[in-house]
């Protein structure tokens, strides 16, 4: 009866504790499935416009089947994309990440989102390059990067990467084109990983966090007092017959 009372105790705390969790962690695999595989577009702001490039990319890379596909969502975050053939369009997406990985590992606190962009009223955000953060290339670089990487807000609200970066992208690659990559886009399993990591606040992560614990907790306590029914159960079963 102790052994049995102690198995069916373990296995309820694990299950009310994966049930209390549930909700956040749907919605981090929700959060995962809309900005993996680059399934949407998103250009409401720097950070989303950077991400929905980043994100496309990664996906032309890691499937050649849908490079095509890929490549089409990459340009949609370039302003003046439709002037341009594929093949040259091509080129500027592959120019552009490569600089981004020269430069460093994207994160998403580099760059505002949709509320800090509508509460500071910002129509343009230079990403590249920004003191101090890239004084480093200026020493690294002979002569300095010739250019700059920038995203501009378009007259119905959404964020591309500016047409004055477009055009100055093959200048400025060839002035970092010695520069060893600082972040390896390539990396499969970064790429799955990364998204859901970085793009998940500090907030939420604590709030999944407090979900198990409520949960363990929960499942404990249950797992206590069904213990003490059995026991109370087991010694009414035991009690001699009148």
């Amino acid at each position: 009866m102790p052994s049995f009372r102690l198995w069916f105790g373990l296995l309820l705390v694990l299950l009310l504790g994966q049930i209390a969790a549930l909700p956040q962690m749907q919605a981090y695999g929700q959060e995962a499935q809309s900005t993996e595989a680059g399934s949407n577009i998103q250009l409401d702001s720097p950070r989303s416009a950077m991400f929905t490039f980043l994100t496309a990319m990664s996906d032309a890379r890691n499937d050649p089947s849908q490079s095509e596909k890929a490549y089409q969502q990459a340009a949609s975050t370039l302003a003046g994309a439709q002037d341009l053939d594929s093949r040259t369009l091509r080129q500027k997406c592959d120019m552009l990440l490569a600089l981004l990985d020269r430069i460093g590992t994207v994160t998403p606190e580099q760059l505002p989102d949709k509320t800090e962009v509508l509460s500071q009223k910002i129509l343009a955000f230079q990403y590249f390059p920004q003191h101090p953060e890239h004084d480093w290339i200026w020493k690294e670089v002979q002569g300095g990067p010739r250019g700059s990487i920038v995203l501009a807000q378009n007259s119905d609200g959404t964020w591309q990467f500016s047409r004055t970066t477009l055009t100055g992208l093959p200048a400025l690659y060839e002035s970092m084109i010695n520069l060893s990559p600082r972040h390896d886009s390539s990396s499969q399993l970064t790429d799955l990983v990364a998204p859901t990591w970085e793009r998940t606040p500090w907030q939420g992560w604590l709030n999944l966090l407090i979900a198990i614990f409520v949960g363990v907790t929960l499942g404990k306590t249950t797992a206590v007092m069904l213990t003490r029914l059995a026991d109370r159960l087991e010694k009414m079963g035991a009690r001699p017959v009148p």
